[in-house]
């Protein structure tokens, strides 16, 4: 049980990814077969069946949409799930007097057109997605994000190797190494803002989070609602629960072909990380079970961005609503506590493992925790689906409770005719129904970019066949309006490589597996929520 490496690369992907308000949770043993990553291809290129993917779906949306606790061991509860904390604080809010002025509607009118597409279907229903300039900002940030993480890591080593080789590093890193990738950073910083429209993009992204909600209040509150339902998707062929759809990006992230980022950790690093390793991932990983025997370690990793077309965060930051109960959906403190302290906005994935170590050691089966409990030599991903039990079954051993979860009756598919202009059509192609708007109800009621199916019962298999009719298309129009490709970096010079003992004392094994594990969910905390400001007039 090699606990030291699992410690050591713990703590440098802590100091890579960790940020103010974004921390890392290790799920220890948690990962995904390739096959199964297909589940939001087209069902005659995914290799799954229909109940494959939908399985495939729902799991993966339940999993990425546990709330973590602010803490490096990941909370394993899914006894209660985003979307449904999310639409009980929206169903109990209470919010405060709206009204914009016709400069802060004219910014907000602004913003939204710059950051929004809209995608006509055949029926004429128009979802809204990312524009292009948006589109364009997330691929050239993840350019960024790369080089950046890049100059982390190998900065990381440099500063924790020591003796002889620790030398050699140190030297060339001041020769010419840092300003290598310091100058691929400042290229892709470079690139971001003049072709990725980082300035105009994150300048209308303040507007629109600022002053939508304030605009719209109960309005935004009901599109809102409307919004994640037509996101959830009934579990027809399971427990009866439906779930939030759920995917990742780029949408091909886990093509083998492409290139993910390279970390290595070597002997003498990995007992610096380990002596400075925080209290909490010592507890996490016990340090007295490992060996000396370990040269270096080397993985490709990537770092997949979770998204939710039915999620919208900026409304936790909002000061114009409140609860009509004393409940705390986050505190604001470090670490948070409440109903929703922090979310999970991407995976930390890897692939690829190589690990040198001494000839004697070579016939040990490894066990790294941070990957599984199951020897790397051996270990097969497998996805044991989450179930909606109190806890998150482990995919090493399955547990069940035996807990029943009875069904939830499909409620009947509708959406507000009222709702911001993030969901709804605008200007002269605005409709009720096929008939023209007038510019006076414009102006004082938006109108939902969504068709209301006429009323019927709700175990009708018809309205059963509208409303998944209509989720499918929404879903299929958010899966490719708001995912990337894999953009393309600059190639990286080559990294200098650690030489370590003679070769002869050392044998490299290469550990390929079939899909990839997830060393960890980096997770964002939520400001404090509720935070009302007092000086705005409340309904009552």
């Amino acid at each position: 049980m090699e606990s030291k490496i699992s410690l050591a690369l713990a703590t440098k992907l802590r100091m890579i990814f960790e940020k103010e308000d974004k921390f890392l949770t290790f799920p220890l043993g948690i990962g995904f077969p390739y096959r199964y990553l297909n589940f939001m291809k087209d069902p005659s290129v995914s290799g799954l069946t229909l109940q494959e993917q939908l399985n495939n779906k729902g799991d993966f949306a339940r999993l990425l949409n546990i709330i973590p606790e602010d803490s490096a061991a990941f909370s394993a509860d899914a006894s209660s799930l985003l979307w449904d904390e999310l639409k009980a604080v929206l169903k109990k809010s209470l919010f405060a007097v709206s009204g914009l002025s016709e400069a802060e509607n004219k910014s907000l009118d602004q913003a939204i057109d710059f950051l929004t597409d809209l995608k006509t279907e055949e029926d004429g229903t128009e979802i809204p997605v990312n524009s292009v300039a948006v589109t364009k900002y997330y691929e050239y940030k993840t350019v960024y994000e790369n080089a950046v993480n890049t100059y982390l890591n190998e900065k990381i080593t440099v500063e924790n190797s020591t003796g002889p080789e620790g030398d050699k590093l140190k030297q060339q890193w001041a020769a010419y190494r840092e300003k290598e990738l310091v100058d691929i950073k400042n290229r892709a910083d470079a690139d971001w803002k003049n072709l990725g429209f980082k300035v105009e993009v994150e300048n209308n992204q303040a507007i629109k989070n600022t002053l939508e909600l304030r605009k719209y209040l109960d309005l935004y509150r009901q599109a809102y609602l409307d919004e994640i339902d037509i996101s959830e998707i009934p579990d027809l062929n399971g427990l009866g629960i439906g779930f939030c759809t759920t995917f990742f990006s780029p949408i091909d992230a886990f093509d083998t072909n492409l290139p993910w980022t390279k970390l290595t950790l070597t002997k003498e690093e990995i007992a610096n990380l380990v002596q400075n390793a925080s209290v909490e991932l010592k507890n996490l990983f016990n340090t007295s079970q490992g060996s000396n025997d370990i040269e270096s370690c080397s993985l490709e990793y990537n770092n997949v961005v979770v998204i939710r077309p039915w999620y919208k965060p900026e409304f936790f930051a909002s000061r114009c609503w409140k609860l009509s109960e004393d409940v705390v959906i986050s505190d604001g403190n470090l670490p948070r506590k409440g109903k929703i302290p922090a979310y999970i906005t991407s995976m930390v994935v890897v692939r690829n493992v190589i690990v040198t170590r001494k000839k004697k050691a070579g016939s040990e089966l490894l066990v790294l925790p941070i990957f599984s409990i199951t020897p790397i030599q051996t270990l097969k991903m497998s996805r044991t689906p989450v179930t909606i039990e109190s806890r998150l079954v482990s995919d090493i051993t399955p547990v069940r409770t035996g807990v029943e979860i009875s069904p939830k009756a499909v409620s009947r598919f509708s959406v507000a005719e009222a709702a911001p202009r993030s969901f709804r059509t605008m200007a002269a192609t605005t409709s009720i129904r096929g008939r023209p708007v007038s510019s006076s109800f414009k102006s004082s009621l938006l109108i939902s970019s969504f068709k209301q199916p006429l009323a019927q019962p709700v175990d009708s298999q018809a309205t059963l066949n509208i409303k998944l009719k209509e989720k499918k298309s929404y879903i299929s129009e958010k899966y490719v309006g708001m995912t990337i490709k894999t953009p393309f970096s600059p190639a990286l010079p080559i990294s200098v490589e650690h030489s370590g003992p003679s070769n002869n004392d050392l044998i490299t094994e290469a550990y390929n597996m079939d899909g990839v594990a997830v060393l960890a969910f980096v997770c964002k905390r939520v400001p404090k929520s509720p935070d009302p400001d007092d000086t705005l007039a409340w309904n009552t």
